[in-house]
């Protein structure tokens, strides 16, 4: 309701005329009020990419067409931007055009059919599973900062990927009777993970501290200062990932998504299916996933998780 409020505000404000610059700087005010911080940052990112490209010129939503897109296009190609980058900046354009077509402030066409705006396949970021023990087995003692990036490292493989921003936000009423419950902050899906004796172990390591969230990352209650928050530990967090991964010898370097990419890719070693590799990890971005999503039997996926986690769970079984 809140959204069809602000977008019928939106029409009422601006005309034809309006300049883009300011529609699109109104679109991630929008964002922001909405809580949607990561979402008014790409939009941010893309309009002071395009307003470099118009040096200082002018332009309504009326005049915003086809040439525009594709001088834009030729503008990030000489400058040496990635594909992937250049369609990143496609697709929050289209969104934008496609908004100001729905409240009526300009035509609809086909301006992006000749840019691109899919999503090239990156290099793999996994590592071998045998590197996920040698990081668990690392001494470490006295260097608390990386032994919270080594426990956020083992704490997302165990869960099946879960991503930094959803581990920074965890709270501790998201864990009750042996399973986290959550909802994916990108996708808004709510997964179940069954708690597996190396995730128990982490848990109980960040219990006792007095606040909400399970992991020192987010301390302040403001949905802004929050963001902020997370924002700047994500970068750090990264940083102390090289530095694990040089301790261990593993010439990937290791990042926030690798995790993820190396639960995905030990699952399918394991004769996994593709459908339930989707559904554990939450992408409802594939249509194949939404089907399987309301037919897989949540405990398949957990005997899944469970089977990966053999040997740390071993680990942690003994040591206990």
């Amino acid at each position: 309701m809140s959204r069809q409020i602000a977008s019928n505000t939106s029409s009422k404000a601006f005309n034809r005329r309006t300049s883009w610059r300011v529609y699109m700087t109104h679109r991630i005010e929008q964002f922001n009020q909405q809580k949607r911080f990561g979402t008014a940052k790409s939009y941010q990112r893309t309009l002071t990419r395009f307003n470099d490209f118009l040096n200082g010129k002018r332009l309504s939503i009326i005049q915003f067409n086809e040439k525009t897109v594709l001088d834009f296009n030729d503008y990030l190609e000489r400058r040496g931007v990635v594909r992937n980058t250049i369609s990143f900046y496609m697709r929050i354009l289209k969104a934008t055009y496609n908004q100001a077509v729905k409240e009526g402030l300009t035509d609809r066409g086909n301006l992006f059919d000749n840019v691109y705006t899919g999503v090239d396949q990156t290099k793999k970021r996994c590592i071998e599973e045998h590197f996920m023990e040698a990081i668990m087995e690392l001494e470490i003692t006295g260097k608390p900062r990386l032994a919270l990036a080594r426990d956020l490292f083992l704490f997302s493989f165990c869960t099946r990927g879960m991503p930094f921003v959803d581990m920074a936000y965890l709270q501790k009423r998201d864990i009750k009777d042996g399973y986290i419950s959550y909802v994916r902050r990108k996708t808004k899906q709510r997964l179940y993970i069954r708690i597996e004796p190396c995730v128990q172990d982490i848990i109980d390591r960040y219990w006792w501290r007095e606040s909400p969230y399970l992991f020192p990352i987010i301390h302040s209650d403001d949905p802004t200062e929050a963001y902020k928050e997370y924002r700047s530990q994500i970068g750090y967090y990264n940083h102390l990932l090289k530095q694990l991964g040089k301790m261990v010898g593993t010439e990937t370097p290791l990042t926030s998504y690798t995790t993820r990419h190396t639960w995905a890719t030990s699952a399918q070693h394991h004769q996994t299916p593709i459908s339930i590799i989707s559904a554990a990890m939450g992408h409802s971005s594939e249509a194949v996933t939404r089907i399987y999503l309301a037919s897989i039997d949540g405990s398949l996926v957990d005997n899944v998780n469970a089977e990966l986690l053999r040997g740390l769970n071993a680990h942690y079984t003994s040591t206990r």
